[in-house]
């Protein structure tokens, strides 16, 4: 009853708009090259500015080192497992990056956040901050680096340090960071403009998301299937194992669940178009992992 409760508040709520530019999508009201402007003013423009604001005004005293050390454990576990694994089943070196860290790398800032926000406050959101702040960090620049040592051209380092430090979520984060580390007090003009602002990245980002996927065709092999249930079920059973070994007495690992049971950001396709990775079970497992993440986020709220 109570995960029948929360599929109809907050979870299909959330979604609703994601499903309306699905529809949309599919009834030409809107192409895939204005989904992906749409996108663009989302992610550049929008998302930095919400994430300015999270993470400026984020009680990082009380972020907890144990269950955040838990959960990235079991981040690095199963993309070491999902990668070799790929290997196994004959992905090419480079997609078998992207799937592996699909199976990680969720859309937290535009789905799990607004889900936890409206089930326990935006006060008590603080663990799912401390997860999209280190994993925009460690996985965006972890997954570029990985992508240009394994292809077939001499790798660039210095290419991948230029796309990171010209990233504006990266520049957000760390502006935010050092606001927040030295105690920085925004006027409150600004806070408002952040505040008013930083609501409008969600819903656009979700409204080009389910334009997208309308586009894609859906014929998933036993590969996509295999990392469709890594993301939504060994994921969940290794961040609930790692916080049983590890932080135990972890006061908000609904939290830490609730983001595990995510599904796969975008930002993955983004880097499969970015170095010429073969996307097509990139943007399968992107669409399965959207649609069963109902059912395992309202499970696991």
């Amino acid at each position: 009853m109570q995960m029948l409760a929360v599929l109809i508040n907050p979870v299909l709520p959330v979604f609703a708009i994601l499903a309306i530019g699905f529809v949309l999508g599919r009834a030409g009201k809107i192409s895939n090259e204005q989904a992906k402007s749409i996108n663009w003013v989302a992610t550049a423009v929008f998302l930095p500015i919400l994430v300015l604001g999270l993470v400026s005004n984020a009680p990082i005293d009380q972020f907890s080192l144990a269950p955040l050390c838990a959960y990235l454990s079991a981040e690095a576990v199963l993309i070491t497992l999902a990668f070799w694994l790929g290997r196994r089943l004959g992905l090419e070196k480079q997609e078998a990056v992207l799937m592996s860290v699909g199976c990680v790398f969720v859309n937290n800032v535009f789905l799990v956040l607004p889900i936890s926000q409206f089930l326990f406050g935006s006060e008590n959101t603080t663990a799912i901050i401390a997860i999209v702040t280190l994993d925009t960090i460690l996985l965006f620049t972890g997954t570029l680096f990985a992508l240009e040592l394994t292809r077939p051209e001499r790798p660039s380092l210095g290419r991948v340090i230029s796309i990171v430090a010209r990233l504006p979520l990266i520049i957000a984060i760390t502006i935010g960071l050092l606001l927040n580390l030295l105690q920085i007090q925004l006027p409150d003009a600004i806070a408002t403009f952040i505040s008013f602002n930083g609501k409008a990245a969600a819903p656009l980002a979700l409204l080009a998301l389910g334009v997208v996927l309308s586009q894609i065709s859906l014929h998933p092999d036993k590969i996509v299937w295999l990392f469709t249930g890594l993301k939504l079920i060994v994921m969940p059973l290794f961040v609930w194992l790692t916080l049983s070994l590890f932080a135990p007495q972890t006061p908000d690992s609904n939290l830490y669940m609730l983001s595990s049971a995510g599904p796969i950001t975008t930002a993955v396709f983004s880097f499969g178009m970015l170095y010429g990775v073969h996307t097509q079970r990139i943007a399968q497992l992107l669409v399965l992992t959207t649609v069963f993440s109902l059912i395992s986020l309202a499970a696991l709220a």
